[in-house]
């Protein structure tokens, strides 16, 4: 057999042998492999052996009723127009709420162990009532990074306002929009990667300036992608936004003064 990891910039594939090789086991043809917790796997498939340990988090109450997106169905399509892939919607567990976040996209957030300890839902029908994004709130949500479990941070991550742009834009992580906190920040310099992507929608330039300018005050390296008026990682798709972080311009601490004399214009 086979495998292939379709976690952000992971892409490793290969046969089962040298997957089983790569974990530490013994593996012959027609074995089981028995690899649970699947966040642990994807942990060290992606290279990163130091599987970070189980954070503690307060339980989170998990929407009730949450089915599985069907092809052909409204909100697969949604998904598919978006630019999602079949293997995208299938890895990141996008499924259907039937609480009150009806007509909602539900996106699991899981620790190592496969926990779940945060979730977003997001509405997907133009006329449905309601907040474009549900979540269980309380003080996680002031400083998570929705997807930073699955980053490789030896590659550029992107910095997105919200799920679906950052599984567009692959090794990225989402904000859950474009007013993030201090405390997100400071979970973003942690993560400590070669280099940063600011790229919030096009309207928010703004945010993605202040992201900008904010790393690199932490010595960070960060470049803003320039993506088009009202547009998001989503909106232009998963090759040209490959294309634009080719252009996004570098921001260093000599560059910091000047962003902050731009953001001052744009207020």
């Amino acid at each position: 057999g086979k495998f292939h990891c379709f976690a952000g910039e992971c892409r490793q594939h290969g046969s089962l042998e040298y997957l089983a090789k790569r974990l530490g086991c013994e593996y012959s043809a027609g074995d089981y492999l028995n690899l649970t917790p699947l966040e642990s796997l994807r942990y060290r498939v992606m290279g990163l052996d130091d599987i970070p340990e189980e954070p503690k988090h307060a339980p989170v109450h998990i929407p009730d009723g949450l089915t599985q997106i069907h092809p052909g169905s409204e909100a697969w399509n949604y998904l598919i127009g978006r630019g999602l892939t079949p293997q995208d919607i299938y890895f990141h567990e996008c499924s259907l709420t039937k609480e009150d976040y009806q007509s909602k996209i539900y996106f699991p957030q899981r620790d190592p162990n496969g926990n779940v300890f945060f979730w977003v839902a997001r509405k997907y029908k133009a006329n449905a009532k309601g907040s474009k994004y549900v979540n269980p709130g309380g003080s996680l949500a002031s400083r998570l990074l929705f997807g930073s479990h699955l980053v490789n941070t030896n590659y550029p991550v992107s910095v997105c306002e919200g799920p679906i742009s950052a599984i567009v834009a692959g090794n990225a992580v989402a904000t859950l929009g474009v007013d993030f906190s201090a405390k997100q920040v400071d979970a973003l310099a942690d993560l400590n990667a070669v280099e940063y992507l600011a790229a919030m929608d096009g309207e928010a330039f703004k945010s993605s300036l202040k992201l900008a300018y904010q790393l690199s005050d932490r010595s960070r390296v960060v470049r803003v992608v320039p993506l088009p008026f009202q547009k998001d990682p989503a909106d232009v798709g998963r090759s040209y936004y490959q294309y634009l972080t080719t252009t996004a311009f570098p921001v260093g601490p000599g560059q910091v003064q000047d962003l902050r004399a731009r953001l001052t214009r744009l207020t």
